[in-house]
């Protein structure tokens, strides 16, 4: 996975998760909606393994 910053105009959203065909599968409006991300991100790639630790704020 690829992590890119970026802005632009038209539009009030704080995160995009896009699928490799480039449709947006999640996209997320609040600085902090790590929950819908962490559902977008299991519905598209799978639940995470249980030894794999989470990442630091």
């Amino acid at each position: 996975m690829d992590v890119v910053s970026g802005r632009t105009d038209g539009t009030s959203a704080t995160g995009l998760l896009l699928r490799p065909d480039c449709h947006i599968a999640w996209t997320g409006h609040e600085a902090d909606d790590v929950s819908g991300l962490r559902a977008a991100l299991n519905k598209w790639f799978g639940a995470p393994l249980p030894d794999v630790l989470e990442p630091e704020r």
